[in-house]
């Protein structure tokens, strides 16, 4: 399964495994400043049930399924399942068009899905993990305001959402350079009590970037 693709679910916990094997292929190598999606492609991660067995939806599925949520939506714009559906979709092809070099597409899809999330999110604006999807791909299509903005709002909404306190440090050290305020997340993140697997990982980003 690709990264980026991974990285979207904060609800089944594919934000943080993708952005955790970024940092340990590139992050922690080479201090790359930011993430862009070509810096992607290459990866090999570990998927969240350990495997590295390809799934998801293939490009030809995605495209015909962004065009019947946006029908679906012309007749129901306020249709909530479906505006998440539609960003989940322009995500997952924003994906498929990175791994294939179709640089300006991803971006455009990554975009498409930060608006779709965000439309969500006026209807439904209590909804974290959607908050933390929105923020992902804001990251992602290197909307960077976009995406401090998102997380800072999750992580208010619910100080205890381990994910969006893992993904927003990985945003700090790696968009802004901040690692002090990283770990600073990852260590509000420890305080929910992960599972052991979890906090294994976290506890390797702090002894990364600790100080």
């Amino acid at each position: 399964m690709s990264v980026m693709r991974k990285m979207r679910k904060a609800g089944t916990n594919r934000v943080f495994y993708i952005i955790l094997t970024i940092l340990i292929s590139i992050g922690l190598v080479g201090g790359y400043a930011a993430f862009s999606t070509s810096s992607l492609n290459s990866q090999t991660p570990t998927g969240t049930q350990g495997t590295l067995a390809p799934s998801g939806p293939d490009q030809t599925s995605l495209e015909t399924n962004i065009r019947r949520y946006k029908q679906v939506l012309k007749a129901s714009p306020r249709n909530l399942e479906v505006l998440v559906d539609l960003g989940n979709a322009q995500y997952d092809l924003g994906v498929t068009y990175s791994q294939q070099g179709r640089e300006a597409d991803a971006v455009r899809e990554l975009k498409g899905a930060v608006e779709s999330y965000g439309k969500a999110l006026e209807i439904d604006p209590q909804n974290v993990d959607v908050r933390v999807d929105m923020a992902t791909a804001a990251f992602y299509a290197s909307d960077y305001q976009v995406a401090q903005e998102q997380f800072k709002k999750a992580i208010e909404i619910n100080p205890n959402h381990v994910y969006g306190r893992m993904n927003y440090g990985v945003f700090l050290a790696q968009a802004v350079g901040d690692s002090e305020a990283a770990v600073h997340q990852w260590e509000a993140a420890l305080a929910t009590k992960p599972d052991p697997g979890t906090e294994a990982r976290i506890r390797n980003l702090i002894k990364e970037y600790k100080k």
